[in-house]
């Protein structure tokens, strides 16, 4: 009788076992569809519906207390807010990421360094470089001491060091890490969206440096993979043709230039929300084209409405905010209205050394507008002055206050500002 009651007694713990074990591996696998699919809408730019499918997803992980999984999860959920625009969610869902993965370092690394990689991002596009760069260089430290010298994660956070290292005037090493995560990815040659990416940002590089032909094949290398794989509903195949249009500006060829920035805007506004900051940068683009045509009525509305939009997504104080007042500087000296060209003049000093210091090629750029402005009220002696300062900008060792003298030519942070200030400098002392 005992024996029978001992089979009665184990039989229900056993179908129970057996019950949690399906319950849990339909889970796991329904668990991963919802990435799939999330990941999905995130290559068509449909954000809100990735956030969706990783949130399901993530309570799949957080109930059966898959922690290194669930943080994977919230990392991307994080991603997708930035992707969107809404940097303060994104940056409080990754503070959540990263205070969880901190109770232990050694389980979690993956996420930990997921985290840190995309809060040195948000730092970057605040423009608070110091922040950002503390988070990606612990990202990196963390990368190599723990993953293998291949890991596409560590790829990731090479090319967002890069982008910050440009954003920062620092272009030789910004080059350096591009490419160390080109070489990573060049192995993988299916990640065709960060293939494209970094052939995007090595572009963006050269065209910083003025070798516009290698920026532009860095460009069609990256059109070419988008076109391949996504085409137009690739939100990256917009910022590429933006970025072709930079090139096409820069040298002179207007109608080309308009041509891609007028598609690029058109493919923003057809995948993303109408006040997103990369439509503030077509608009801000399309305002200079506009300029150049000398249409001074259309170029103010674009650069207006980038404005707008840059302050009400970053804030007063993010540096392409001083773009917009640089531009919009530039735009009324020529237009002979003098005043309220050096009032935008000063708005993009303040915001620029506010973002970088006193050290920065932005900076020594406002400098420069800031001595036209006076050149065109015959103001020389106080053009000179703004030159000095500009000079030292791009040269953090020339300190000198004698206005007539010059520096010397060594640790030059950016040499385009510095060949234009003192061009301008040679041009008023032979007056």
């Amino acid at each position: 009788m005992s024996f029978f009651l001992n089979i009665i007694y184990f039989l229900p713990i056993l179908v129970s076992f057996s019950s949690f074990s399906q319950t849990y591996l339909n889970d796991s696998l329904l668990a991963k569809k919802f990435q799939i699919k999330a990941d999905s809408f995130s290559g068509v730019s449909q954000f809100d519906s990735s956030i969706i499918y990783f949130e399901k997803a993530s309570v799949i992980y957080e109930k059966y207390k898959k922690t290194a999984s669930y943080l994977n999860c919230i990392n991307r959920i994080a991603w997708r807010f930035f992707m969107k625009g809404d940097w303060n969610k994104s940056m409080q869902i990754y503070e959540q990421a990263l205070t969880i993965g901190k109770t232990d370092t050694n389980l979690y690394v993956k996420a930990i360094c997921q985290t840190a990689n995309g809060i040195g991002v948000l730092y970057s596009e605040r423009g608070e470089v110091d922040s950002a760069l503390y988070y990606l260089r612990f990202s990196v430290r963390f990368k190599q001491k723990f993953l293998d010298p291949g890991d596409l994660s560590l790829a990731a956070t090479f090319n967002n060091m890069g982008n910050l290292l440009r954003i920062s005037g620092r272009f030789d090493r910004a080059l350096y890490y591009l490419n160390e995560a080109l070489k990573i990815y060049l192995t993988n040659p299916k990640i065709s969206y960060d293939l494209s990416n970094t052939y995007s940002n090595i572009g963006i590089i050269y065209l910083g440096q003025q070798d516009y032909e290698s920026a532009l094949d860095y460009y069609q290398k990256a059109l070419k993979i988008l076109n391949e794989s996504s085409g137009e509903k690739f939100i990256q195949t917009a910022s590429v043709l933006n970025n072709m249009g930079v090139v096409y500006e820069q040298t002179g060829r207007y109608k080309q230039a308009k041509e891609y920035y007028s598609k690029s805007l058109l493919l923003r506004l057809k995948i993303l929300p109408e006040d997103h900051y990369d439509i503030a940068d077509s608009y801000n683009n399309l305002g200079v084209i506009y300029e150049r045509f000398n249409l001074f009525d259309s170029a103010l509305i674009y650069y207006t409405r980038s404005l707008i939009i840059r302050k009400k997504n970053f804030g007063e104080w993010f540096p392409d905010v001083g773009l917009n007042y640089l531009n919009i500087s530039t735009l009324y000296l020529n237009h002979k209205k003098i005043d309220s060209a050096m009032h935008y003049s000063f708005l993009g000093l303040e915001v620029y050394r506010h973002a970088f210091s006193n050290h920065h090629p932005m900076v020594a750029y406002c400098y420069l507008e800031l001595a036209r402005c006076q050149i065109s009220l015959k103001n020389y002696y106080d053009a000179l002055h703004a030159i000095r300062s500009g000079i030292s900008s791009l040269i953090p060792e020339y300190t000198m206050e004698n206005i007539y003298a010059n520096p010397m030519l060594n640790k030059i942070l950016s040499a385009p500002p510095l060949l234009e200030l003192l061009e301008l400098k040679a041009d008023i002392l032979s007056r």
